[in-house]
């Protein structure tokens, strides 16, 4: 819903008017924000990995898995037995306090299930969220009912849902290119280049080094992976070799950086004054303009 509204509003912005978005052209410039990353951690106290949901339900623990996503999107697929609660009403649904709950979404958006799981745990609720959401149980393996073709696309992240979560330093973003993306560094954050189709068996294990790394470093497991390339053609290959990896929460970015360069430069037009951003399509008849 959040990642929708964003969207709307930078279509009004640049649309609105009667006019047409004017062309860009040179170096993008981005608001300040924009190539900013790595500014929040998560909270390890929220999070439950698959591993752990996985020995309490063999363990006969009765845990009540909560999708937040809509309900479109539910009855495509979802989880056996799993139910479907919008992530703002959970706390009307005062029956939920003598049970356990875990809230799972596409694996992707954190910011909001943070705020909203720590205010339930302030009146009272039992809440964790799935670390990898919905993507890391189908990556290992965990049924899923409804359509399955739609459920190949959930490894698949928007320009817009990462923008909305880049502050997070739980993103190990990787760079597949044959050669390093220059821009990529400007406009995601910390990146690491692995060409994955020169040398696979050695991209393999560069990325789970890196990935042990980074987990070290930051002193979690709790974290995702961005993968990427210039146009977001032939994510396939890679990821059937990245599944021959124990690396977990992988996601691609739609479109490559291509994709996220236009979500940006649209975003920094949306902010500029409406005379900057609007061009005419028509000119007057009556005085020529």
């Amino acid at each position: 819903m959040i990642r929708t509204f964003i969207i709307m509003v930078i279509i009004i912005s640049l649309f609105g008017g009667g006019g047409q978005l004017a062309a860009a052209s040179g170096p993008l410039q981005t608001p300040s924000d924009v190539a900013a990353g790595g500014l929040k951690k998560r909270d390890p106290s929220l999070m439950i990995s698959l591993d752990a949901l996985l020995q309490m339900l063999d363990n006969g623990r009765e845990i009540v898995i909560v999708d937040i996503r809509d309900r479109a999107e539910f009855n495509r697929f979802r989880i056996p037995g799993s139910i479907n609660v919008p992530l703002h009403f959970i706390k009307t649904k005062l029956f939920f306090k003598t049970k356990s709950l875990v809230l799972v979404d596409e694996g992707y958006a954190y910011s909001q299930l943070e705020k909203e799981c720590h205010n339930l745990k302030k009146v009272g609720f039992t809440v964790a969220i799935l670390n990898g959401g919905l993507n890391c149980w189908r990556r290992h393996q965990g049924p899923l009912q409804g359509d399955r073709l739609a459920q190949r696309s959930l490894n698949i992240i928007p320009p817009s849902a990462f923008f909305q979560e880049k502050e997070y330093d739980h993103w190990l973003v990787i760079d597949v290119s044959e050669s390093p993306l220059v821009e990529a560094s400007r406009l995601l954050y910390d990146v690491f280049h692995i060409p994955f189709l020169n040398d696979s068996e050695k991209a393999i294990g560069r990325l789970s080094k890196i990935v042990a790394t980074v987990a070290k470093q930051r002193k979690t497991h709790f974290f995702s992976v961005l993968i990427f390339n210039q146009d977001g053609e032939g994510y396939d290959r890679f990821e059937k070799l990245i599944e021959k990896t124990d690396v977990k929460n992988v996601f691609y970015l739609q479109g490559g950086l291509k994709e996220y360069r236009r979500f940006l430069q649209n975003l920094t037009l949306s902010q500029k004054p409406k005379n900057k951003r609007i061009k005419s399509l028509r000119k007057c008849k009556t005085c020529g303009r």
